[in-house]
């Protein structure tokens, strides 16, 4: 048995999914399939078994594809402002900036990439760029774009 101890992924996916009856009974019939009937309980699935269903839902929710729109949409508004978005380094270096995500890009998920993309506009909007010289981001002074921390 799998020490799963948040079950965030999976609700954030199977939240999105419109369910004709009982969601609880939608549930435990899911849980089932995908432990060939040996519980209906999230807690007394295997990791690779939630994993899987896990994965089926988020495909279902059309997270995956909406996660895909948003790191590109994301992804645009970096170059814009001059991050070089073809070094993986520079865009994590961005993005690890306390007044930007505080976490590599890779690492943020679809609500904290449309908080990103609102920060992204804001920076826009404002007139910022990113001085090509390469300075490490942390060295910008943002302060007067997006406000204090």
């Amino acid at each position: 048995m799998g020490s799963i101890k948040n079950y965030a992924r999976f609700y954030s996916s199977f939240n999105r999914l419109t369910i004709p009856g009982d969601k609880e009974e939608y549930k435990k019939v899911l849980v089932l399939q995908y432990t060939d009937n040996r519980t209906e309980s999230l807690r007394e699935m295997r990791s690779s078994e939630y994993i899987a269903l896990c994965k089926s839902i988020e495909e279902l929710a059309g997270y995956n594809v909406e996660l895909k729109a948003q790191r590109s949409s994301c992804l645009k508004l970096m170059q814009e402002l001059g991050v070089d978005t073809t070094d993986w380094h520079e865009i994590n270096d961005f993005c690890q900036n306390a007044r930007i995500a505080k976490m590599p890009f890779g690492c943020i998920g679809l609500d904290g990439l449309k908080e990103l993309r609102k920060r992204l506009f804001a920076l826009k909007a404002k007139g910022w760029r990113r001085n090509t010289t390469k300075e490490p981001i942390y060295m910008l002074n943002l302060a007067g774009v997006l406000g204090k921390a």
